[in-house]
């Protein structure tokens, strides 16, 4: 291969012009979980990832770039390019691994790279003639400048930190914008909840980075232009990286730009401020991490959120170490008694490399490494307090009980309008207000949430929340 690698480099320093295919793997068609990110009205995806147009951003101007989102569309492996480039997830490696290797029988150099080739480049650098193992940004004009000289590294490791001041504007325009429901925009990098089993801190780090909110908000002005009626997914692991100063900034420019978007919060970062903010700037809905302990007070938090006009978007995660076999029907009696209208459930995985997976292997807890089934749909570990069976079974009648809140309708997605959505954040906030005056006339307050006291240390697997108050009572106040 090395010899064909080095023939096929003299010949790109003839060409004019070079075409580069940038490809997203994954097997979302044919997989039955995944078919809940699919609307069923429009069949169009959720939302587009960003790391191939960040990419392509990058890339010099004598490149002819294609994006291909494996989501959408099949690959054709005998398409004419002079290099391939694959961004894939753990789920998908083997797959990705089949298609590099076909490209490569044919004399095409493969670059692999995303989050699996961060957390194993050795492993994925056998399927490839180079391995980005990282934030692309530093280390992708190098892989340029060695990729024209037929001199491609075996892994270039880009470690982590991009300074996201100068991180180019992302390619959308390469996008199939017409088959995802909603625009993508990253706001930050990192994550300050440091969960064990997430690959992600693995890659970006545990200290937020953000952009500047101009540049922000010219991404927005970006992808308005490509299609002004979509509503705008934020993609941060956590909004802002849960920077509150940079937030409040962000948030005034979303509300005087009039931008209907969807966020990803954690029960850490949440007060009433920090609701009303949302909720006033324009969030349709907030997808919040739970952890699956279903407790009154954050019944009561989802519900005074939803009554300031915001859908809660429940993300539940079965397998931590203080689960027992009760969780699920308590995340069943959870999700119906709090009116939320989607829902994602997960199954806990030991991603490769991961402090989860460390953990685990020591115990002898891992039970498969086929990374096919690192999907969070399949259990791969023995929990701590259940059994394998116990946590499959347990899933899989969860899935079942809730499969309704799982359909997407993009007409029903799309949700009311601003002005429907503003008077109900204020009729809500006005009960919120008056409940509240209640509660203080009888004597009542709020119960602190303290996970800690509750399910014990869960060794860093998830957030610990200990806020002396998880309500979302509100003041009105004018909607300009």
């Amino acid at each position: 291969m090395a010899a064909a690698f080095n023939r096929t480099g003299r010949e790109h320093c003839q060409h004019t012009r070079m075409k580069l295919l940038l490809i997203e793997t994954g097997n979302a068609r044919e997989d039955p979980f995944a078919q809940c990110w699919y609307a069923k009205d429009s069949k169009r995806f959720l939302v587009p990832l960003l790391a191939l147009p960040v990419v392509a951003a990058m890339t010099p101007a004598d490149f002819e770039i294609k994006i291909i989102d494996e989501k959408l569309r099949d690959i054709d492996f005998d398409e004419q390019c002079d290099l391939v480039c694959f961004s894939f997830k753990t789920k998908d490696a083997f797959r990705t691994y089949r298609y590099a290797d076909r490209f490569r029988e044919r004399g095409v150099p493969v670059i692999l790279g995303g989050v699996h080739a961060s957390l194993v480049p050795e492993e994925a650098a056998q399927h490839a003639d180079a391995v980005v193992a990282g934030e692309a940004e530093s280390v992708w004009p190098k892989v340029i400048e060695d990729f024209r000289a037929g001199n491609l590294q075996q892994i270039y490791r880009a470690g982590k930190g991009t300074a996201l001041e100068t991180a180019p504007v992302p390619r959308f325009d390469l996008l199939e914008n017409d088959r995802y429901m909603v625009h993508a925009i990253q706001t930050s990098r990192g994550c300050l909840v440091g969960c064990e089993f997430c690959p992600i801190q693995e890659m970006f780090g545990g200290k937020s980075r953000n952009k500047p909110v101009e540049r922000v908000m010219r991404e927005i002005e970006a992808v308005r232009s490509i299609d002004p009626n979509k509503d705008i997914f934020f993609i941060d692991e956590m909004f802002c990286g849960g920077n509150r100063g940079y937030q409040k900034e962000l948030l005034l420019e979303l509300r005087r730009e009039a931008v209907d978007f969807y966020c990803i919060s954690d029960f850490k970062v949440i007060n009433p401020q920090y609701i009303w903010d949302l909720a006033s700037a324009g969030c349709r809905k907030l997808s919040i991490n739970m952890p699956g302990t279903c407790l009154p007070q954050e019944l009561k938090a989802v519900k005074a959120i939803q009554r300031l006009g915001i859908d809660v978007w429940g993300f539940f995660m079965f397998g931590f170490s203080f689960h027992t076999k009760d969780v699920f029907k308590k995340v069943v009696d959870f999700v119906r008694e709090s009116g939320m209208k989607n829902l994602t459930i997960t199954v806990m995985s030991p991603f490769p490399n991961t402090p989860m997976e460390r953990r685990i292997s020591a115990r002898q807890g891992v039970i498969t490494r086929d990374w096919a089934l690192y999907d969070q749909c399949h259990v791969t570990c023995v929990p701590e307090r259940m059994s394998a069976a116990e946590l499959e079974e347990g899933f899989l009648w969860a899935w079942k009980e809730l499969e309704n809140h799982f359909e997407l309708n993009e007409r029903d997605l799309a949700g009311p309008s601003r002005l429907t959505r503003s008077i109900i954040r204020n009729i809500g906030a006005l009960t919120l207000m008056f409940e509240k005056g209640v509660d203080k006339l009888l004597g009542r307050k709020d119960e602190p949430v303290d996970l800690l006291k509750i399910i014990g240390a869960p060794k860093a697997e998830v957030s610990i929340t200990t806020h002396n108050s998880m309500s979302t009572e509100a003041r009105p106040r004018n909607d300009k």
